[in-house]
Order: C-alpha cells, then structure tokens, then sequence
C-alpha cells in the first residue's frame, strides 16, 4: 500500500497566470446576468426619458466679434509700453471682459430682467442683489476665443428664441459701450493730468530762465558763447607762433655751430647750411650769378676770348662772386643778428599765450555755472514741448480713435434648441446605465463567496482543474417526468454516453491517469469540503470510466455515515455486508465485494451501520484493505465523507495515491473548501486536483472546454456508443 505523502503545492504556468483579464470570463458573466444588465440600463433610460420631459427647450443666438490686428490711429502717439493688440494675453484679456460682471449688471438692468419672473423668480422678502443678477445672467452668456484667430464667440441663451437674440445684441452693445466709456475716461484723465503737468513745467521753465538770465547780468557774460570762441582761436594762433618761434631760433642755432666748423673760403659748404642759404642778399646775388653764367656760357659759344662782349660777360661773373665771397664772410653776423631777433619774438609770443591762457581759464570758470543754467533751461523747454504736444495729441484722439472690435457676424434668432441635448443626454443614459449594470454584475461576481469558474477556481486554490461536470440541462421537448427520471440516473457515463457529461468523466480519467508518478495512480479518493456536492456521483462514474477502458476497477463507499454506492451501482435496498463488516473483522474481503452490471466494474458498499465510523476507519485496518484489493483491481475508487462535516475521510485520506476533491460550482463556500484544503493536508493527503461540478454550460469560464465540443457531441463523434471506452 503506498505511504501517506504531504500535499503538493501546484500552481498554474507562468504564461497562463499572467492572464489576469479574460475578456470571455467577463463576456458570459454579462450575458448570463443579462436581464440586470437590460433592467438597470432601461431604467437609467426611463430616468433620463423622464428628466428630459420636465427641461425646457433653450435657444441660443450666437454673435462673432472681431479684434483688430492692430489699433488705427489717425496720429502718432508713442506709448511707454505699447500693447500688441493680437497677443494671446491681450485676446484673452478681451474674453474675459465680455464675462465680468459689471458688464452683465448693465445688460440685466437694461433689459429690464430683474423684473422678469422668468429670469429673477419673485423672493418678496429677500430682494436679489447685484450681484446675485449678474451671477443669473452670467449662467446665460458663455464667451469663447477661437482658437488660432482674432475672433471671439459670444452666445446667449434663453427658453425664447428672440429674447436670446435680443440679449445677445444687448451684451455687444453694452460691451462696447463700455469699453468706449473707459477709454474716454482714460483720455479725460490723461488730459486733466497733461495741463497740469503742462502748467507745472512752465513755471519751471520760467524760473530756470531767470536764474540763466540773473546770472548773465552779475558776470557780463551776455555774449559768453562768442567771447569763448573768438578766446579759443587766439590761443590756438598764439601757440601755433610760439612753436615756429621756437622751431626758428633752434634751427638758426644748429646752422651757427655748423658754420663754425668750416673754413671762411669754403664757400660750397657754406652754401648748404639752410640758414645762410636763406639770408636774402646770398640769395640774390646767387640767382644774379646764375643768370651771369648762363650769359657766360652763351658768349662762349658766339665769340672769341678777346671779344669785348665774352670779356664782359666774363667780368660780370668774376665780379658777382666776388660779392658772393664778401656776403658769405659776413654770414656768421647776419646769422647771430637773426638768432636774437627770434629769440626776441619767442619770448614775446610765450608771454602773449600765457596771458591768453589766463583770459581763457577765467572765461571758462564762468562758464560752468552758466552751462549749467542753461541745460536746465533746455531740458524744461524740452520737456514743457513734449507735454504740449501730447496734451495737443490727447485732446484729439478722443474724437478720432477708433475702437479695435468690429461685429463679424450679428446674433440671429435660433430656430432650433441647443438644450437639452436629447439624443447625447439618451445615448450617455445609455452608456451608463450599461457601464453601472456591469459593475454591478463584475461587483456581484466579486462578492460571490463560492467558486464559479474553471479560472478563478485554480487561482484561488493554486490546484488544478481534473474536469468540469456541466449540469445536467433539460432536452428540449422532453417532460418534467422524462427529465427527473434522466437525473435520476446516477451512472451516467453508460447511460448517456455521448452527452457532455460523459464526456467530462472521460477527461477526469485522462487527468488521473496524467498524474505525476505512475506507480502511484491506482487508488483515488473522492471528498468534498460540505454535502450534496456530488462526490458520489463523481466517484461512481470515474470508476466507471477507468471500467470502460478495460481496467479492473472497485468503488469503495467510505461514506459509512450516508452510504450511496451500493444505490447506484448494485440497485438494491437490502443491507448488504460491505466495509464495516470487512474492517470489524466479521466477514471475508471476498465476500463483500460485489460485481456490478457493468463489466470490469465492481462495488464494495458501506455494509452494515457502524456506531463508532471515524474509529473503525483509523483502527488500521483500511490500509491493509487496500493493499489487499491492489492485488486484484487495477482501479480503486474511494467514496469519502464530506471533510468539515465528520473526521473520517481525514482518518483515511493520507492512504490513497491521489485525492480528488468535488467543487459545486457556484455553491461550495471558498472558505469551506480552504478549510478542506488544510485539514488534508494536515492529514498528509496527496492532492491530485479538484473536479467542478454541476456547472452550467454557458457559464463564465466554462466556454473554451465547451465550445468547440458541442458540434462533435450533438453529432455522437466524442461520446459515441463507438467510442464509449
């Protein structure tokens, strides 16, 4: 007999549990709670229906004002800080103008809507204030910027068509009405500001010229402005003269030294020297000289050496370099007398700048105080200007400005209503009436305390599914009677082979022959955590099952306490000896099994009542029960008690190979099966997985192990007599 082993901890595969959204699971949970779903949403429906009936139609009338890109001004005025009439702050700045308050209060009052029992409904002992008005009125206006242009949207509604029309043009009027009332206030104000700004400066102008005036007077300086000039060029004449001066007698003093160091009949290099060049007798008789060798060298050329005129000629030269010589002689004096005088001149002239200097030096320290007076004078002049010019440019502009917003498109009266929107109102009625059925029905899933689906079942209990049982559904036109009597069937496996029941008891026994460990896939134990779940039923039928594909297999009915194999498999209400009797000791093994009707399959039923069943199980005996029946069967199939209910099973879990428990789809508490869960593995039971049972088959989650299977059972392909085994 096989070892009582822990009970393995087995989860889904990584890649199928991150399938946390089944968009089907959700589907069919909706479509099987479609009648809430159709009564929450037809309600939301009706509601909205009956809302809409007590709304009054609105009207809207619409108006398209229009800001210029830039203000036109008859003159030119430059601002301080100029405002670019097409930015975005600026656009803004207008559309929230079109919505202050002010603005409405003027448009209630001039319609005449705080006597309107429509607009204002009558409170005789609580009057509407101003601003309560404007707070009504501002629920009518909605202003809007049209995005990407100039253009501002204004729409005013009412419940009558024209009124909205006549309110609409009433808040463009009143709006530039007053926009035109601040500007000219504006301009008011700027004109009061410039005349007395105006009337300030020319005192102050007067009083600077005054000082300028008073000033001229005490220093005689009437003609300053002249006096400085005429002082300035005789100091630049004077200095000018006193450097040639200077340049004179130094250059005069170097041809001196020079005309030392030659010899007095050194006439050549005397001649050189710039002075002696320049002494006006050497520089005539040089030019005589030049004309005399000049005739000198004609009379050569036309007469002899004895003819009186070439003698003449030559004479004439003789005698004009014999002046020469003289002059040249006489050359240091002439220097020295020119050297005194232009030292002479220097002094003379340094002694004329000096005291022109001086004259210069006192002019300037009076004109310091006076410049100073008269920038004074200028910059009052300049700015007493400026004002009158822009008082003269404000008194105009207040005739001639032009105001920037011009009426694109004027309100007309609405032949259709803007509210309620009926069709959007109905349509988001319907959205979320929808949107709250779901929740309710995802809400109502969350809730559930029992375990529905195939996928929220192995998640919960980290266990694999071994089958899902579908529950058996009426046929349509079968009977009352016909159905019960089919119901009635517990071994269902034979008697309807090819229905998708039988079909799942085929799957449970492909998932328990697949179970780990070969050796260990012979004994099965069918429980359940509370009764009524069907683990009778299960267990009967997976025995069948394991019958039907040629293994040797025994159903043990361990239920002593509400025995049921010996029912459905031997159809027979007498007591017969069975499990009490064979573990009491007081009949042979072989003579309580019993064959049944189905071939390979045999039954060994409760037996007789036991008084003490949790103490006749857990005596020791069962365990070498069945290692005694494993020499016989191929297949044993144990038919437990519920495990919250007694203690039995738990006294016998931990000897099968593998435990099966039985899931009521949609019934079976989660905590019941949790505390199942533990008490066998406390028991050392070997979990195999869990069987879900009596599920519908259009349930949430059940549709992937059906869906493509039912063409293939209504056509007897899966289930066929053929393919029973």
């Amino acid at each position: 007999m096989s070892e009582p082993h822990p009970t393995p901890h087995l989860r889904l595969p990584a890649q199928l549990a991150d399938l946390d959204f089944d968009f089907w699971r959700y589907f069919n949970l909706v479509v099987r709670h479609l009648w809430l779903v159709g009564l929450i949403t037809g309600l939301a429906l009706i509601l909205a229906f009956a809302w809409l009936l007590r709304q009054p139609d609105i009207y809207a009338s619409k108006a398209v004002l229009q800001i210029e890109q830039q203000e036109q001004k008859v003159i030119k005025m430059d601002d301080i800080q100029a405002e670019k009439m097409d930015s975005l702050d600026y656009l803004k700045t207008m559309q929230e103008a079109m919505e202050n308050r002010s603005l409405l209060l003027r448009v209630v009052k001039a319609a005449g809507l705080e006597k309107d029992p429509v607009f204002a409904p009558p409170r005789p002992n609580d009057p509407y204030t101003d601003s309560e008005l404007a707070e009504l009125m501002a629920k009518k206006v909605d202003v809007k910027l049209r995005r990407g242009t100039r253009l501002i949207e204004l729409a005013v509604e009412d419940r009558n068509p024209e009124q909205a029309r006549n309110l609409a043009e009433l808040v463009i009027k009143e709006f530039l009405r007053q926009n035109f009332d601040q500007r000219f206030e504006l301009s008011r104000v700027a004109n009061e500001f410039l005349q007395e700004e105006a009337a300030r400066l020319k005192l102050r102008l007067e009083q600077s010229e005054q000082k300028l005036q008073r000033y001229k007077e005490k220093e005689n300086a009437v003609s300053l402005e002249q006096t400085q000039n005429i002082t300035i060029e005789r100091l630049k004449d004077l200095n000018s003269k006193v450097t040639e001066a200077k340049g004179m007698r130094l250059r005069i003093e170097a041809d001196l030294g020079q005309l030392k160091t030659l010899a007095p009949d050194d006439y050549d290099s005397i001649l050189e020297i710039g002075s002696v060049a320049a002494i006006p007798d050497v520089a005539v008789i040089r030019e005589k000289i030049v004309k005399a060798e000049s005739d000198f060298a004609a009379a050569q050329k036309r007469y002899l050496e004895k003819h009186p005129k070439y003698l003449q000629a030559k004479g004439q030269l003789e005698q004009l370099r014999q002046s020469l010589g003289t002059t040249l002689k006489n050359a240091g004096d002439i220097l020295r007398k020119q050297y005194e005088g232009s030292g002479d001149t220097e002094t003379k002239l340094e002694t004329a700048l000096a005291e022109q200097e001086k004259a210069a030096l006192k002019l300037n320290k009076i004109a310091i105080p006076y410049n100073v007076l008269l920038r004074e004078v200028e910059s009052d002049r300049t700015t007493y200007e400026n004002v009158i010019n822009r008082l003269h440019e404000t008194q105009i502009t207040q005739a001639v400005e032009k105001s920037p917003f011009r009426i694109l498109e004027e309100p007309m009266v609405s032949n259709k209503p803007v509210k309620p929107a009926r069709k959007k109102i109905l349509l988001a009625a319907l959205a979320l009436g929808a949107l709250l059925s779901c929740g309710v029905v995802f809400l109502i899933d969350a809730l559930d305390p029992s375990l529905r689906s195939v996928d929220s079942a192995e998640a919960f209990l980290s266990l694999p599914c071994l089958a899902v049982v579908p529950q058996i559904t009426r046929l349509k036109g079968e009977t009352r009677e016909q159905f019960q009597a089919r119901s009635d069937r517990p071994l269902i496996i034979e008697k309807e082979g090819n229905s998708t029941q039988a079909e799942a008891f085929r799957t449970l026994r492909a998932s328990l022959s697949l179970l780990p460990d070969n050796a260990r896939r012979r004994v099965f134990l069918f429980t359940s955590a509370i009764p009524s779940e069907g683990k009778t039923f299960s267990a009967i039928n997976a025995g069948a099952a394991f019958a039907l594909e040629g293994l040797k297999t025994i159903v043990i009915d361990a239920d002593l306490r509400l025995p049921a194999v010996q029912k459905a498999l031997l159809h027979t209400g007498e007591e017969l000896p069975g499990l009490t009797d064979a573990l009491a000791g007081n009949t042979a093994l072989s003579e309580v099994i019993h064959g049944t009707h189905l071939k390979n399959l045999s039954a060994l039923p409760a037996g007789r009542r036991a008084p003490n069943p949790a103490e006749l199980l857990g005596a020791g005996g069962f365990a070498s029960l069945l290692e005694e029946l494993s020499k016989s069967f191929d297949r044993i199939v144990i038919d437990s008690a519920p495990i919250n209910a007694v203690s039995d099973t738990l006294r016998i879990a931990a000897n099968a190979d593998y435990t099966c428990l039985v899931v009521q789809s949609s019934r079976t508490p989660k905590r019941a099966v949790i505390r199942a869960i533990k008490m066998l593995a406390k028991a050392q039971a070997r979990l195999g997985g869990f069987v879900l049972n009596r599920t519908s088959l259009g349930h949430t989650g059940q549709y992937y192990y059906y869906h493509y299977g039912d063409k293939y059972h209504k056509e007897s392909v899966y289930g066929s007599p053929e393919a029973k085994a």
